[in-house]
Order: C-alpha cells, then structure tokens, then sequence
C-alpha cells in the first residue's frame, strides 16, 4: 500500500491526531490533513516542530498536553452531527 496509506487514513477522518510528528511518515500525515483543511491535534511534538506546524497551520494544528487534553480537543473539533 506504500504511501496511499497516509492518504487513505487523512481522507477518511474529520481529525488527525499526530503523536510525536518527528518521522517522515507522521509529517507527510500532518501535510496531506493541513492540505486537505482538516484539523490536527499533536501530543508530544518538539517545540520546534509545533511552532512550524502551527505558522503553515491557519489555526488547524492544535496542540495537546497529554492523552486526557487530546481526547477533549478532539471532541470540541469533530464537526457535530
């Protein structure tokens, strides 16, 4: 499946969530959701890597402390129904 797995896991939720975001794979996530206008929540991410996030973001990337924040962003962003 190579890479249209990233593709497939970004198009088929309405949040992504992004643990650690310092692999090639976890940031071509982040990418492919930041391009295709859909949230994302980042648990553990280097400042480094929040703050660059954040600055391509336009307010998509959203930055969780622990399990426990994450779950509660992700709930206050999934669109309702």
């Amino acid at each position: 499946m190579g890479d249209a797995r990233n593709a497939i896991n970004v198009q088929s939720s309405d949040v992504v969530l992004a643990l650690g975001a310092v692999t090639p794979g976890t940031l071509s996530e982040v990418a492919l959701a930041l391009k295709a206008d859909k949230p994302v929540v980042l648990v553990g991410a280097s400042d480094h890597a929040q703050r660059f996030l954040a600055a391509i973001g336009n307010g998509r990337v959203h930055v969780a402390a622990d399990a426990r924040d994450a779950i509660a962003l992700i709930k206050r962003l999934l669109p309702t129904a």
